[in-house]
């Protein structure tokens, strides 16, 4: 086993790209999430879309009017936002 492997007492081991992914979003506050990109009833797929927007980099935020979810993004990451949920819309389900 390689010296960095594990931690011991006090010591310090340098983390890869692997183990603190810099894609993952920060916590943004609601007024910055100006672009609607996805909005329907379904929880799954509402967590769905939420999941694949937290894993390419994109912090959401959902709101909830009645029955409808929506979720909104802010203005710079529209596009990309769009993208990733037409790709999770257009999925075939496995067999």
């Amino acid at each position: 086993m390689e010296p960095d492997a594990e931690l011991a007492g006090d010591r310090a081991v340098e983390a890869t790209s692997e183990e603190t992914p810099d894609d993952i979003p920060a916590e943004i506050k609601p007024k910055e999430a100006t672009s609607i990109v996805w909005a329907g009833s379904d929880p799954q797929l509402l967590l769905d879309v939420k999941a694949c927007l937290t894993e390419n980099g994109i912090a959401s935020v959902v709101a909830e009017e009645g029955v409808e979810k929506r979720v909104s993004v802010r203005p710079v990451d529209e596009a990309r936002a769009r993208e990733i949920i037409r790709e999770v819309l257009e999925a075939t389900p496995p067999e």
